[in-house]
């Protein structure tokens, strides 16, 4: 189930509100919805008057649009349906006319295994310059994943597959930057 909102201030601030809930029956009778909620503002400084007037000194059209935003927000991921599993149903041929029904050891399946889980934190702004002859976009981003799913590795005479474990944190952080710009603009 996933619901947003969206809020509009001014036409110069913007603020979008969301949260999803997820539950998975891979996760058996017992399971709880985990919820991951967003949140993201931006606001078009360069549409305000106080802003123009600080850039006063710059040549007209030199920056064009300035865009502050944020946004923060968590994830989630579920395992693939069976991980938690120790055992998988099945039907045995017992003889040439006979059938039995019961259950193999397949995967060591893990019954304490949750859902994976991340939050990130974006910052950054776009930019027009030269009547938005020239743009850029730069975003610092913080990315931590915990609870990560992994397969643990189990010798191959055990005949199975080895367990998904819940096995630590993985941090992904850093700046994305793009430029872009049109060189050539004609009438035709």
């Amino acid at each position: 189930v996933f619901t947003q909102a969206d809020i509009s201030w001014r036409e110069v601030m913007y603020l979008q509100l969301g949260i999803r809930r997820d539950e998975s029956s891979t996760f058996g009778v017992d399971t709880k919805p985990f919820y991951s909620p967003k949140i993201g503002l931006s606001y078009v400084i360069s549409d305000e008057d106080y802003f123009n007037n600080m850039m006063g000194f710059l040549p007209e059209g030199a920056l064009t649009q300035l865009r502050l935003r944020g946004a923060f927000g968590v994830s989630g991921r579920q395992p693939t349906s069976g991980a938690r599993s120790t055992y998988s149903p099945s039907s045995n041929q017992v003889s040439a006319t006979d059938v039995a029904i019961g259950v193999r050891p397949n995967d060591n399946g893990n019954p304490l295994l949750r859902a994976e889980k991340s939050q990130e934190l974006e910052l950054g702004f776009d930019a027009g310059f030269w009547n938005d002859r020239l743009g850029m976009e730069v975003t610092y981003f913080h990315k931590k994943g915990i609870d990560q799913i992994m397969e643990i590795p189990v010798p191959g005479s055990q005949g199975s597959e080895g367990p998904r474990m819940n096995v630590g944190s993985i941090l992904n952080k850093g700046f994305e930057a793009t430029v872009d710009a049109r060189v050539l603009t004609m009438d035709n």
